[in-house]
């Protein structure tokens, strides 16, 4: 009977439109919620996408085998601002800004870059533990369990049912109408850089929501930062057990992986499939933010 009512739920989500479906919210400066049907998918590109890198594949089933729910939008900084005021975290710098090359500096951290951010922006340098202590704030305000996503979680939700180069479909023409990348603002003010060659209204971070949602009802998932997830870094998907469990061994879980793509991204980068990784801890970067997840059963959730 559980396995019947989790495929009418997917088959109900599915069906309804992104502003139609489930969302929660417990707390105040918790996150919006937005829950997301189980389902079968493609991890990975497939030897033929173009720009793909070589840790982009194989291409691996993944069955993402109970609904679970993930933040609508990227942790915004009023969100993480809450958090270091509860729970008294230190989150230092010196965090790597973009100045035509990326390189640290001593002036920025999580409250301020070299670029103007309001509460709505999505919260940066933050490194994973930084992400993790989120977590577990979040958690002791009752209501749903909180984690970070597993890569598995995170590429099925940012797809939200496509097979494509990137979730609206394989048009790269298309790609500063739905994200925000490196464009032609970012091309003018550094001409060395590569760039999309659009204009995607934003040079460095947009508010969470200023891009159309995906088929899941999910912002950003796909462009403004990259966002990191649960799962240590393997040079391939073949560590993967083709269920929604991240990959917790193996000899590179000094690096972790993120996901999404940013508004630093170029071609090579900005697709669905594409995964990079930093190391921990103290990685802390002005491109790199996260998101939570939530599960909406307790008991016996083995993902």
């Amino acid at each position: 009977m559980a396995a019947v009512a989790h495929a009418l739920i997917a088959l109900l989500l599915v069906a309804l439109p992104a502003a139609a479906q489930q969302t929660f919210r417990d707390c105040a400066d918790c996150p919006e919620i937005v829950v997301i049907p189980a389902g079968t998918f493609v991890m990975g590109a497939p030897d033929d996408e173009p720009d793909r890198q070589r840790w982009d594949g194989p291409p691996t089933k993944i069955t993402i085998a109970k609904p679970f729910a993930l933040a609508t939008y990227e942790t915004t900084r009023h969100q993480y601002a809450a958090f270091m005021r509860e729970s008294r975290h230190r989150t230092p710098g010196p965090c790597r800004i973009f100045t035509g090359t990326w390189g640290p500096s001593d002036q920025s951290d999580w409250q301020r870059v070299n670029f103007a951010q309001g509460d709505g922006h999505p919260q940066v340098c933050v490194d994973w533990y930084d992400a993790l202590a989120f977590v577990e704030w979040l958690n002791t305000k009752g209501g749903h369990s909180y984690y970070l996503p597993s890569e598995a979680e995170f590429e099925y939700a940012n797809r939200a049912g496509s097979q494509k180069t990137f979730p609206w479909g394989n048009d790269r023409a298309e790609i500063c109408n739905h994200a925000n990348v490196a464009d032609k603002r970012v091309k003018d003010r550094h001409p060395q850089v590569e760039a999309h060659d659009c204009d995607d209204g934003f040079e460095f971070s947009a508010p969470v929501g200023s891009f159309p949602a995906n088929a899941f009802g999910l912002h950003d998932t796909f462009g403004n930062v990259w966002e990191w997830v649960f799962d240590c870094w393997a040079f391939d998907h073949t560590l993967s057990d083709g269920t929604a469990r991240p990959v917790t061994s193996g000899e590179n879980c000094h690096k972790r992986i993120i996901k999404g793509t940013g508004y630093e991204s170029v071609a090579r980068y900005a697709r669905s499939a594409a995964r990079g990784r930093d190391d921990i801890p103290d990685f802390r970067i002005a491109v790199i933010g996260f998101r939570v997840a939530a599960r909406l059963e307790v008991e016996g959730d083995d993902r």
